[in-house]
């Protein structure tokens, strides 16, 4: 546990002091990058409006990544089959059927709803 903590202290300090040091030697005048870091901020706070081209390319992604996941629990569930104590094996079970649900919840979620109006 103080292996830790003075790891811990150990980068607030001196990488946090780094960094707070690096600013004592910054010249606006002389930052040749002045105009680039403005249109920076200034596309931080605009606005993002979603079309629905974009909401097609997340529920792909969803779907994708949904298939992705329910594969990955089918991987932990044969896990269960390691010699283990049974609590060890329970573990493999619940793990995997928590992933397996999120997977599903995901691909679930890709489907398309169609307003009937």
């Amino acid at each position: 546990m103080k292996n830790i903590l003075l790891t811990i202290a150990g980068h607030v300090f001196i990488t946090g002091g780094f960094f707070w040091a690096t600013s004592l030697f910054y010249n606006e005048e002389k930052d040749t990058n002045k105009l680039e870091t403005n249109r920076f901020f200034e596309d931080l706070e605009t606005p993002v409006i979603a079309d629905n081209l974009q909401d097609d390319v997340d529920r792909q992604q969803r779907r994708k990544l949904g298939n992705m996941v329910m594969v990955m629990s089918m991987g932990i569930l044969l896990m269960a089959f390691i010699p283990n104590p049974i609590w060890g094996r329970i573990i493999f079970l619940v793990c995997a059927l928590i992933i397996f649900c999120i997977g599903y919840l995901l691909t679930r979620s890709a489907k398309n709803k169609t307003s009937s109006t």
